[in-house]
């Protein structure tokens, strides 16, 4: 084989394995307000599947709770004082003991206090 056509079969298959290995490490990011909700559940039902060791099946799992708002920060609000939801965004008019329907992803369970965490989160209405 001529050097010419080493260099260039190397080439080709440096070039290529760059190209997959990029596309491998720099993935596009899931989008949670456009999946469809695997999981429906309300507050108490998201804190069983802890409790009875089921956590496979809504960890990192796109989710819908529902329940009553318990409290309200800035960024974040809680559900029946089981499941906290953080956002992107700044909440505005919402109240204390107001339903509400919320959309995101599991992102595990803080075992001291008993509370659920959502991140990526959005109001279904």
């Amino acid at each position: 084989m001529s050097k010419k056509l080493k260099f260039v079969v190397l080439f080709f298959f440096l070039f290529s394995g760059t190209y997959f290995l990029y596309n491998y490490l720099y993935q596009n990011h899931r989008n949670i307000q456009l999946e469809k909700a695997e999981v429906i559940v309300s507050a108490e039902g998201l804190i069983d599947f802890f409790k009875k060791n089921e956590s496979e099946k809504v960890l990192n799992k796109t989710l819908e709770v529902k329940g009553l708002i318990t409290e309200i920060g800035s960024k974040s609000l809680t559900i029946d004082h089981k499941v906290q939801c953080s956002f992107n965004f700044e909440i505005k008019d919402f109240k204390i003991d107001q339903k509400i329907t919320v959309k995101g992803r599991c992102i595990g369970f803080d075992e001291l206090f008993e509370i659920a965490k959502i991140d990526q989160s959005s109001i279904i209405k």
